[in-house]
């Protein structure tokens, strides 16, 4: 059963009857607003129908967002060889290791997913960024705006400083608990994790004001674990 193509149940005279305002303006208003929270069915309802308006499945984060692709000259533990860094104009980030560049659409669902769909998505030209099928049809199913920077133009795209930032701490806290630079992508979600949960100037927490359905608490592990890094002992050489 499908309703892609099935046209709106509510007319101008019932949204006139409900609303209790004019056939006219009750048209006027259908014409220039949508409906897609509407849904219907033509026999009474005995189950409940999946949904394709991503609004109903999803948050909806109304402000853009910037992604990148992190690559690494050693091979991870876990086989990953690049991340994919997402962050805001509100210095939320997320980033997901990925043991191939050709992955990034699928931790573009997961972004969605763990955070929600954004209004407007800033990337470059990549193949695996906008070229793909894949890629490009999540945009589409979920109404993405795309905004594609314009070539060696870095300053148009923020995650560059926001990879540049996650490359510095992630370098630190390896030497500082003195940790295999094969486990960078258990250390990069940390550092991620540290920067997201941090208050800005002011006091003000970037999960809790800006991202909505995020974590407001810190995990014990990340201030109970003197190492620095979560799961990784103290003592850890290289």
């Amino acid at each position: 059963m499908t309703s892609s193509k099935q046209k709106s149940a509510l007319t101008p005279e019932v949204l006139s009857r409900r609303w209790n305002i004019g056939l006219e303006l009750a048209k006027w208003t259908l014409q220039v607003t949508m409906q897609k929270g509407v849904r219907t069915v033509l026999h009474p309802l005995t189950r409940r129908y999946w949904t394709r308006q991503s609004h109903l499945r999803f948050p909806t984060i109304c402000f853009k967002v910037y992604t990148d692709t992190m690559f690494s000259s050693v091979t991870s533990i876990c086989q990953y060889k690049c991340a994919q860094v997402f962050t805001t104009n509100t210095a939320y980030s997320r980033i997901y290791p990925l043991q191939s560049k050709q992955h990034a659409p699928d931790v573009l669902m997961k972004w969605i997913q763990d955070v929600g769909v954004m209004s407007d998505l800033v990337y470059d030209g990549s193949k695996e960024q906008g070229g793909g099928k894949h890629w490009r049809e999540i945009e589409r199913r979920h109404h993405i705006q795309r905004h594609v920077t314009e070539p060696h133009s870095q300053w148009q795209n923020r995650d560059d400083g926001e990879i540049r930032e996650t490359k510095k701490s992630v370098r630190h806290r390896l030497q500082a608990s003195r940790a295999p630079k094969r486990h960078w992508c258990f250390c990069t979600e940390w550092v991620s994790a540290v920067r997201r949960l941090t208050a800005l100037r002011g006091g003000v927490s970037q999960s809790s004001n800006y991202v909505p359905r995020c974590i407001k608490f810190i995990q014990k592990h990340f201030l109970s674990n003197s190492s620095g890094i979560a799961g990784f002992p103290s003592g850890m050489s290289k």
